[in-house]
């Protein structure tokens, strides 16, 4: 038969719980082994290079709107980690404050070990937005160097990559037609 919410929340449920005890007894190997941090009387869990992706208590509110709420993962390098839920239930914004895009109200997380937004890891994640549009007034040149000023190349580097970029990609040719000429397939 078909699975009721009643009983997918009881699988979910179950699985949290196996995923909190096993957390509980992470945690106590950590504080075995000094991995713990201490101010102000509250101990926090030290970033850890071996996960990809860090939260504690990631909260972030828009207005009168809660979009997240308590987010706290740990997800170690080498998963497959999805977020999955209906409409507004917060997966873009977690993501986007993961990547620095969208600032937390309360809490903070950590990629790669380092702080979320943190540049040198930002160089290193590719992230497509929902409603990705190119500024389609530039020419493919003008694009293309855009956007290596974003990664920090400097003026020298854009000046010998940018061709080779447009060449890479075929469009040598068509390297100052606007980006709104060109066809999305």
């Amino acid at each position: 038969g078909r699975s009721t919410r009643t009983d997918i929340r009881i699988v979910l449920d179950e699985k949290r719980d196996r995923v909190f005890t096993r957390r509980i007894r992470q945690l106590s190997r950590c504080c075995s082994s000094g991995q713990f941090n201490c101010r102000d009387g509250e101990t926090t869990l030290s970033p850890s290079v071996d996960n990809a992706i860090e939260t504690r208590s990631l909260r972030k509110v828009f207005g009168s709107h809660v979009a997240v709420r308590n987010l706290s993962r740990t997800v170690p390098r080498g998963e497959i980690f999805g977020f999955l839920g209906p409409n507004g239930a917060g997966k873009s914004t977690s993501i986007k404050m993961l990547l620095g895009l969208v600032h937390p109200t309360s809490g903070e997380s950590f990629v790669l070990g380092a702080a979320s937004g943190d540049v040198d890891i930002r160089r290193r994640i590719g992230f497509l937005p929902e409603d990705f549009r190119f500024y389609d007034w530039l020419t493919a040149t003008e694009l293309v160097q855009f956007h290596g000023r974003l990664c920090g190349m400097t003026k020298e580097k854009l000046r010998r990559r940018v061709p080779e970029v447009i060449d890479i990609v075929g469009l040598t040719q068509h390297q100052d037609r606007r980006v709104k000429g060109f066809s999305k397939g």
